[in-house]
């Protein structure tokens, strides 16, 4: 299991979101005593997935998957340029299908301001 929670992690810029992302996968790749190869937030966790996958399918879950955008939605520029990060990240899970068992997500919602996921 891989279990990320943002609730209370540090991503006030786009490299600090990264660098988050970054330590999340590192915790969870030394949690099972796994040493990634790959660069790049999206690569590494598609790795840490499908190496998990060899003992038996994956489950993710991921708590406040939207803090770091809602808690910039005054902000657009940076609440942007999160959401583009996050997007590439997801989109990892989603192409490490064959991977995983399930995922499950949670966060806090933006209400009416959806077109933040908008492309």
């Amino acid at each position: 299991m891989i279990h990320l929670d943002f609730l209370g992690l540090k991503y006030d810029t786009p490299q600090e979101l990264i660098e988050t992302l970054d330590y999340m996968i590192d915790q969870s790749a030394h949690s099972y005593g796994i040493k990634l190869k790959e660069s790049g937030y999206d690569k590494r966790f598609r790795e840490l997935i499908r190496i998990l996958s060899s003992r038996e399918k994956v489950v993710v879950l991921v708590d406040e998957y939207d803090k770091p955008i809602i808690n910039h939605i005054e902000n657009p520029e940076i609440a942007k340029q999160n959401r583009n990060i996050l997007r590439t990240f997801y989109e990892a899970i989603k192409g490490a299908d064959e991977y995983i068992r399930f995922v499950f997500i949670t966060g806090e919602g933006i209400g009416d301001r959806r077109m933040m996921w908008i492309k």
